[in-house]
């Protein structure tokens, strides 16, 4: 089998709209350079569209035409690198989510320790922030309580006065060794942050 067969079989694995980049097509011992001349050849002939520089979807055709990946689809793509979760929602959506504020922001904030280009993805406009803690499932709740109070004087719509009982309550709920591991993580915050856990006195 040559390298297009190979990385066409690949790229018609994945679902039609979902999002991939060279690196999640391509295997460690094949050319670099051989797999973009491939999805290159593979995107001028239509079979694959490139979302933006180094990646690309398998369009999906309706009666209404071609469709392209949903705003969940990029937030997908945004949140795992190789199958892996690297980054997770922070920012104003964050905080829409946890209820501190009804307004919804029009940026996709994703934190992360990876270095990523902020800019406009297939129409979304999303932005990459420093993740203070490891990014992993049992620790983002951890860390989105602690951008909530990072962030407490700038949640847009939500006083100080109201937002800090809610995330108080947030703190209530959890476990006594994952307040302790709130405690410690809070470390890798500027100091407000452990400041305002103190104040808490909880």
């Amino acid at each position: 089998m040559t390298l297009a067969q190979s990385i066409r079989r690949r790229i018609y694995a994945k679902q039609p709209l979902e999002l991939f980049s060279q690196d999640l097509v391509s295997k460690r011992d094949e050319s670099p350079q051989a797999v973009a001349q491939v999805l290159s050849r593979l995107y001028a002939s239509g079979i694959i569209t490139r979302a933006r520089q180094g990646v690309y979807f398998r369009p999906k055709k309706s009666r209404y035409g071609e469709l392209g990946p949903s705003e969940a689809d990029v937030i997908k793509f945004l949140l795992f690198t190789k199958g892996k979760r690297t980054g997770y929602i922070t920012g104003g959506r964050l905080y829409n989510r946890l209820g501190l504020t009804t307004q919804v922001s029009g940026v996709i904030e994703v934190a992360s320790h990876e270095t990523r280009r902020s800019g406009v993805f297939l129409g979304c406009r999303v932005r990459f922030v420093k993740a203070y803690g490891e990014v992993n499932e049992k620790e983002i709740p951890l860390l989105e309580i602690l951008d909530a109070i990072k962030d407490l004087n700038q949640i847009p719509g939500a006083p100080r006065q109201e937002a800090l009982p809610l995330i108080a309550q947030m703190i209530q709920r959890l476990c006594e060794p994952d307040r302790k591991h709130l405690a410690h993580i809070a470390l890798n915050y500027p100091p407000r942050v452990s400041a305002i856990l103190d104040s808490l006195k909880l």
